[in-house]
């Protein structure tokens, strides 16, 4: 099963993410392998669902202001490929059915 994946990460922080390169990781159980992406580089997928890669930013980003990723991600399930956890740069992310 393949499936479209879109992520917003927000910067709900108080200062500027500078421009630069940043480490993330996207974990969910269902996901076998990204086909295809946008807005960040996968360098792996692990068989436990987590997707390793790179974001560029070109520019900083600002407090409430986010960055869009996205890819086409290959399942095990249609039914559920929320992530389970983000991070960047080994922070963990919230997550939107977090909130």
């Amino acid at each position: 099963m393949n499936a479209c994946m879109l992520q917003a990460l927000d910067n709900s922080g108080s200062e500027d993410w500078p421009a630069g390169t940043y480490n993330l990781s996207i974990t969910n159980p269902n996901l076998l392998d990204m086909k295809q992406t946008w807005g960040w580089k996968v360098t792996r997928a692990a068989a436990d669902g987590t997707a390793f890669g790179t974001i560029t930013l070109t520019n900083p980003v600002a407090p409430l202001s986010q960055i869009d990723i996205g890819a086409v991600a290959a399942g095990s399930s249609p039914e559920n490929f929320y992530p389970t956890d983000i991070t960047l740069d080994g922070r963990k992310c919230k997550l939107q059915q977090d909130r």
